[in-house]
């Protein structure tokens, strides 16, 4: 399972139709995934040597995830920051471009006036829900 699941993953990061930076996003997700599939697989092993009856396996297993312990939370945790800064930035970005779009749109002569853009805000603001219509059915 441990081997499809791995290449599942790199087939995922095929680039097709994505921009630049959506295949860096979806590319920092599968390494998270990766990683924190890698930080449990660590935890088992020290949970194991923790709970083995025979001394030689509860030290060698204990040896070797007391050594990388640190080092696998700082993967996992790197990779985690890392996918909320691309998440914000493409949240962001989204919202720049959304900007951008309206801002031509404003400049726009089929446009609405913004006076009568108020105008009709006002008009549906003021609508009152029918009886038997909850006000969240309404909006």
């Amino acid at each position: 399972m441990a081997t499809e699941k791995a290449q599942a993953l790199l087939r995922s990061m095929d680039r097709n139709g994505l921009s630049k930076d959506q295949a860096e996003l979806n590319a920092i997700e599968n390494i998270v995934l990766a990683e924190t599939k890698d930080h449990a697989d660590w935890e088992l092993i020290g949970k194991i040597a923790r709970q083995a009856t025979e001394d030689r396996l509860r030290e060698i297993l204990g040896a070797a995830a007391a050594e990388v312990e640190h080092e696998e939370d700082e993967h996992l945790n790197w990779t985690r920051k890392k996918l909320d800064e691309l998440q914000m930035q493409a949240l962001v970005k989204g919202g720049d471009s959304e900007k951008k779009s309206n801002h031509t749109n404003a400049k726009s002569p089929t446009r609405k006036s913004s006076t009568k853009r108020t105008a009709s805000r006002e008009k549906s603001r003021s609508k009152v829900p029918s009886k038997g219509r909850s006000r969240r059915a309404a909006r």
